[in-house]
């Protein structure tokens, strides 16, 4: 189909009908235009909850996104076509380190906040020891962490890991 220019304006998507292309880009003549680029579906955490949404692509191809599984949605990396990555949720300071929520599922259940640096994750810990369920939030330019934690029998309490 021949759209028009495809212009973006804070966040928005909008048609300029005065350059009329093709879906590739490609200079339209006559619509309908069609595309020479191959669409190829992501896989989703969870077949029985096929819902997924990629929100950036790297120079590398890795696809950045989410996807929904267990009535969540969770933070995921498609480093091929073929294989989806759980993140949990992620924020990153300026340095380029990545904390964020990791559920583990299977014989350790639970709730984490880890660092990545350099492609290595790091649990970051929680203040019920080993039993207890942690969330890191965000993160400063200093490497300071914000979240909460889960504390024995306490209920949860606002923390911060220190570099």
């Amino acid at each position: 189909m021949c759209a028009g220019r495809i212009e973006r304006r804070t966040g928005a998507v909008g048609l300029d009908s005065s350059s009329a292309r093709g879906e590739s880009g490609t200079r339209c003549e006559k619509p309908p235009c069609k595309s020479t680029r191959s669409v190829i579906a992501l896989p989703p955490l969870s077949e029985s909850e096929p819902n997924s949404q990629a929100f950036g692509i790297n120079d590398a191809g890795t696809v950045v996104g989410g996807s929904a599984t267990g009535g969540q949605f969770y933070a995921v990396r498609w480093s091929n076509t073929e294989t989806v990555e759980d993140l949990g949720t992620l924020r990153a300071n300026d340095a380029g380190t990545i904390v964020g929520t990791n559920t583990v599922r299977g014989p350790t259940a639970g709730v984490h906040a880890v660092r990545w640096i350099d492609d290595a994750v790091e649990k970051l810990g929680s203040l019920a020891g080993s039993d207890g369920d942690s969330y890191a939030t965000d993160i400063n330019t200093q490497g300071e962490i914000a979240g909460s934690s889960d504390r024995s029998g306490e209920g949860r309490t606002a923390v911060v890991w220190n570099r």
